[in-house]
């Protein structure tokens, strides 16, 4: 004798329209990223009282930025450090007038690449045919920019500079 299996569909957890790059859940396209809407549902629905969240698959950070948007302190780890650097600089409280201030130097920065500045002065970091992912020309532009951050001295700055530089080499390959 079989028993018929009732199922139910709970539409709670369909986010087909949710808005899925609010916050800093925008800052870099990453590989089967969960959406925030689902860390958000977790948390309201095993999290209530909770007062830290650890999340030992962080990937790039969306429930720790979920959170931490409730108030939770949150705590990740992840093998890839790529993630690793995405959710530290998607969780970091940064100090938006310093942060502003490199804004501006960076959109100097971009002045000038419009304008022409000479190729020989660029410290290019080389690699395995770097030849085959980019031309000559973006070869420069992205050392331009990585030389920039690498002057940066504020650690959380220059981690937003970072995760901004790999969206963008990512981009321009």
């Amino acid at each position: 004798m079989t028993t018929a299996i009732k199922k139910h569909r709970d539409i709670s957890w369909d986010f087909v329209r949710a808005d899925t790059k609010t916050f800093t859940h925008c800052f870099h396209n990453y590989p089967a990223m969960m959406i925030p809407q689902i860390a958000e549902k977790l948390i309201e629905e095993f999290g209530k009282n909770a007062s830290l969240l650890f999340d030992p698959y962080c990937g790039t950070g969306t429930s720790l930025v979920e959170a931490n948007i409730k108030g939770i302190n949150a705590v990740g780890t992840d093998l890839n450090p790529l993630a690793r650097l995405i959710a530290k600089a998607k969780t970091t409280i940064l100090d938006f007038k310093l942060l502003n201030d490199y804004l501006s130097r960076f959109e100097q920065l971009d002045f000038s690449l419009l304008f022409g500045i000479d190729p020989s002065t660029i410290q290019y970091n080389r690699f395995p045919n770097i030849d085959y992912w980019f031309d000559k020309k973006i070869q420069e532009k992205l050392a331009i920019i990585k030389n920039f951050i690498e002057k940066i001295e504020n650690d959380s700055i220059k981690n937003f500079f970072l995760v901004a530089f790999s969206e963008t080499v990512r981009e321009s390959s």
